[in-house]
């Protein structure tokens, strides 16, 4: 979730009806096509030197243009935008830097906006309902955004309000943003991602289940170190949602205060043992790995919020998951492809089984090494993420796609290994 909002940020109208979305993407995606047909066009006369210098050009413009329509969307579009910005290895330099925009750089609605949403579903107006309301946001993403508040009985809150319009045509944008995507070379590969981030993004478009989901987190985490939000019922709705504000430092700001090693270690193990805890006994995944979710305390405790893209995980995934990090030395094709495809990964049938073979035990190997190693060093394995980039190239090669539980439990795992890794932490993972 973004932070930080400008109060001089331009607020926008969001576009609501089909045929004006429809038209955002529409002339998004021709603008694309354009782009990329006087790429190909140039192509056969450029050197060697030139087709990457041009492509890389054309690449920029084409993400640039695409992550416009979809911050203007807001919503679906822009959620998707952000799942794959997690997947920012796997996309090309300058889709990267316009994907990660969509988790720090989208408008705040505005502040008329807000005070008709926050009376229609609360019943009055925000400076009836709360003692402060600030109207400039604090946070904001792509379904909604997050005001600062206190109760008439002095509780420090946080009011997340709903983006309007935002649920109507949900599949529709998906069907849009899947034409977006076929201009990429990666429609393919992202198939099975949409329709999953489709179900989703219906559940968190209703702040009821999210209350839920943090009611849940608060009950059963039963982790002392760990703070999750109390639900304030009598200022939510099921397009507001109130809790109590959660203090704390995001992971840059923590780090800028010069924590020491064993400062890193400690909030470095806290979020693995979280990780843990919610995979393999509750069976459940935080499934938002965004950084901004997670606060680092001055008392050492870990503050955990936005509970709105949870996933139940299925109840053999994590069986699969144990029989998968031991079959590296697996040698039969057709197993490893079951393996994998049970949790999720689906391998091509028409790859060579030597080089299948040698890229799936070479390429897991990379995956699972922090968890075979009874404490693994981030700090001393800086090229950690750098080595598994190698394997990158040759994952459209081998993999038809990838969908179910894993699209969520690999962005969490992920973002875990991504926050280890800017800690610099010395860690034991755990398989329970």
């Amino acid at each position: 979730m973004a932070t930080g909002m400008d109060k001089k940020d331009k607020q926008k109208k969001i576009p609501s009806g089909k045929i004006a979305r429809s038209s955002i993407i529409g002339a998004a995606t021709a603008k694309a096509g354009i782009k990329k047909l006087g790429y190909l066009s140039k192509k056969p006369f450029l050197s060697d030197e030139k087709v990457k210098e041009c492509k890389d050009r054309n690449d920029e413009d084409i993400a640039t243009m695409l992550f416009k329509a979809l911050s203007t969307l807001k919503g679906a579009p822009l959620k998707l935008a952000q799942m794959m910005s997690m997947e920012l290895e796997l996309l090309p330099e300058a889709f990267q830097k316009e994907l990660a925009k969509s988790a720090s750089q989208v408008p705040p609605m505005n502040r008329a906006l807000i005070r008709k949403v926050v009376s229609t579903e609360l019943g009055a107006p925000p400076e009836k309902l709360f003692a402060v309301f600030e109207s400039v946001p604090f946070a904001a993403a792509s379904l909604g955004q997050v005001h600062r508040a206190v109760s008439q009985d002095g509780r420090e809150l946080a009011v997340k309000v709903q983006y309007p319009g935002i649920a109507r045509g949900v599949k529709t944008d998906m069907e849009m943003v899947k034409a977006m995507v076929k201009m990429t070379p990666y429609s393919g590969f992202f198939s099975g991602v949409i329709k999953e981030i489709q179900d989703r993004v219906y559940e968190e478009l209703d702040y009821h289940r999210e209350a839920r989901n943090t009611i849940w987190f608060r009950e059963h985490l039963n982790m002392a170190s760990v703070i999750v939000p109390e639900v304030a019922e009598e200022f939510s709705s099921k397009n507001v949602l109130t809790t109590t504000l959660v203090g704390g430092q995001h992971l840059n700001e923590w780090l800028d205060t010069n924590p020491d090693q064993e400062e890193r270690n400690c909030y470095g193990q806290l979020l693995c043992d979280l990780f843990a805890a919610n995979v393999y006994q509750h069976r459940v995944i935080h499934a938002d790995p965004n950084i901004g979710n997670f606060l680092f305390r001055e008392d050492g405790r870990l503050g955990l919020i936005d509970f709105g893209c949870v996933k139940m995980l299925e109840d053999n995934f994590t069986d699969n998951l144990k029989i998968l990090i031991s079959s590296i030395d697996e040698e039969d094709t057709e197993t490893i492809r079951a393996i994998y495809g049970a949790v999720g990964m689906h391998y091509k049938t028409t790859s060579n089984s030597r080089e299948f073979r040698e890229f799936t035990s070479r390429w897991l190997e990379w995956i699972t090494r922090p968890l075979r190693e009874e404490y693994f060093d981030f700090a001393e394995n800086p090229d950690y993420f750098t080595e598994g980039m190698k394997f990158i190239p040759k994952i459209y090669g081998f993999v038809d796609r990838y969908d179910g539980s894993l699209v969520y439990y690999g962005r969490a795992e992920y973002g875990l290994y991504r926050i280890l890794q800017k800690l610099g932490a010395r860690v034991q993972m755990k398989i329970v």
